[in-house]
């Protein structure tokens, strides 16, 4: 009796163990390091300097121009938990979270959710969601990319008018 026990709690134990560190992983993929000041160092430093050459060589395309002004922009990739106002909409009614920017960089690429491999993400929401597009295209579409459900929502027409969109400063809903 005392050894049955033993076993439940221990393989209890391992269970939680292992349940608490994939949530901390997930975390991490979704939000980027909040631990210490050199992972955070770590994580600007990656945002700041994107690796191209990798995410070439991964999509077998060149990087459109708008992904890489988006990441020569360091004031707009510092930015974190703030809202996208789309056109036509007010912070009210249609807010768009961001929390923070994404590294171009294969390691983020690789660390994507299942299902999202032909796309790139370049913000996310904070909770595990991606705002992502495909490479491939000039100035694609950006699309939403839900975590819970797999599926994939068309946000605007481009990056570009994405970017154009005002931000709102402050904490994400």
């Amino acid at each position: 009796m005392l050894a049955e026990v033993i076993v439940i709690l221990i393989g209890g134990t391992a269970i939680t163990g292992i349940s608490i560190g994939v949530l901390k992983t997930l975390d991490r993929m979704a939000t980027g390091p909040k631990n210490g000041k050199d992972d955070r160092g770590q994580y600007a430093a990656r945002l700041h300097q994107p690796v191209f050459e990798e995410l070439e060589a991964h999509f077998g395309c060149l990087i459109p121009e708008p992904l890489k002004k988006l990441y020569a922009d360091h004031t707009e990739l510092d930015r974190e938990n703030f809202r996208v106002i789309p056109d036509g909409s007010d912070s009210e009614n249609a807010p768009l979270n961001i929390a923070s920017y994404i590294p171009a960089d294969i390691a983020a690429v690789k660390s994507q959710m299942p299902g999202t491999e032909p796309f790139l993400a370049f913000a996310d929401d904070g909770c595990g969601d991606a705002y992502m597009v495909d490479p491939r295209l000039v100035d694609g579409p950006v699309l939403f990319h839900d975590h819970e459900t797999g599926e994939f929502s068309q946000i605007c027409n481009s990056l570009s008018e994405f970017m154009s969109w005002p931000r709102v400063e402050g904490p994400v809903d």
